[in-house]
């Protein structure tokens, strides 16, 4: 079994949990209103434990925990602290400096492995950069990301931190080695 709360109580967070982040997961649910959650049949193992605050989309408040279950029947208790989110922006531009329309996009949080399946929050997203080059992702976990781009035969690969609160704005530049950012 595994319970826990959300450190500052966070009603109605939805969680997931994982035996592998490559695998759907084992359990899912949403905690009550004081940010409590138990989850029965837990199998034994390695887990991975998953929770976005209420609001998702709209904001991006994000915990991740991974512990053991050594035995069948064996209580773990999981306090999670969820971490505020921020936003990202990308603006995808040629070595010109002119937009990048239609410029696929993947950004990927890599302070926690992203599961495959099933937990949008903690996912890598893919979207397209409009007619101006430009993506807003919105919402999304603060931490280390991975953007990367690809258009026709070109591509472009950064690497930045989304700021609690804040913005992650990126250039990315395709057929170059380089990325720009900047914090409004």
């Amino acid at each position: 079994k595994l319970s826990g709360t959300t450190v500052v109580p966070a009603d109605f967070a939805s969680f997931a949990v994982y035996a592998s982040p490559d695998a759907p997961p084992v359990a899912s649910g949403t905690t009550d209103v004081q940010g409590r959650f138990t989850i029965a049949n837990v199998p034994a193992g390695r887990f991975h434990l998953y929770a976005a605050d209420g609001q998702w989309p709209a904001s991006a408040g994000l915990a991740y925990f991974t512990g053991v279950i050594s035995a069948t029947g064996q209580s773990v208790t999981a306090n999670l602290q969820l971490r505020p989110g921020g936003r990202v922006v990308v603006n995808a531009r040629d070595q010109a400096d002119a937009p990048v329309s239609g410029a696929v996009v993947v950004v990927t949080p890599t302070e926690q492995p992203a599961p495959a399946t099933g937990f949008a929050p903690a996912a890598a997203r893919t979207l397209v950069t409009d007619g101006t080059g430009v993506l807003d992702l919105g919402a999304f976990p603060s931490g280390a990301v991975t953007m990367r781009a690809s258009s026709g035969q070109e591509s472009a690969v950064a690497s930045g931190v989304v700021p609690v609160g804040g913005t992650l704005e990126a250039t990315l530049v395709f057929g170059s080695s380089r990325a720009l950012f900047s914090a409004p």
